[in-house]
C-alpha cells in the first residue's frame, strides 16, 4: 500500500479549474451514460462539455474520460472521483 502513494503525484491546482460546476458535470455524464446525452439534458453544447471536463482533467493531472470508447464512459479515475462528488452531495444535502 506505501508503494502506491510513492508512485502517485499530486498535481498543482488552479482555482479557477477545478470548480463544484465541473464536478457536477461529471456526474451528469456518468448518469446520462456520456457526454452527449448529458450535453442534451443540460441543455448545453457537447462541445462546451468536452471543453469542461478537458479542463477539469487538466487540472486534476488525470483522464477523467475514456474517449476511445463511445459514448464516452468515465475512466477508474473519474469513477472514483464521481463516487466521491456524490458521497458529498449526499452529506450536504443531510446536514
Amino acid at each position: 500500500m506505501g508503494h502506491y502513494f510513492e508512485v502517485m503525484s499530486v498535481p498543482t491546482l488552479s482555482k479557477t479549474s477545478v470548480t463544484l460546476d465541473r464536478l457536477l458535470l461529471l456526474c451528469e455524464i456518468a448518469e446520462h451514460g456520456g457526454i452527449m446525452a448529458a450535453a442534451q439534458g443540460q441543455a448545453t453544447r457537447q462541445s462546451q462539455m468536452s471543453r469542461q471536463m478537458s479542463s477539469l482533467e487538466e487540472a486534476l493531472g488525470v483522464s477523467l474520460l475514456n474517449r476511445d470508447q463511445k459514448p464516452h464512459q468515465l475512466s477508474p479515475h473519474g469513477v472514483k472521483i464521481e463516487q466521491v462528488i456524490r458521497n458529498f452531495s449526499k452529506e450536504f444535502e443531510t446536514n
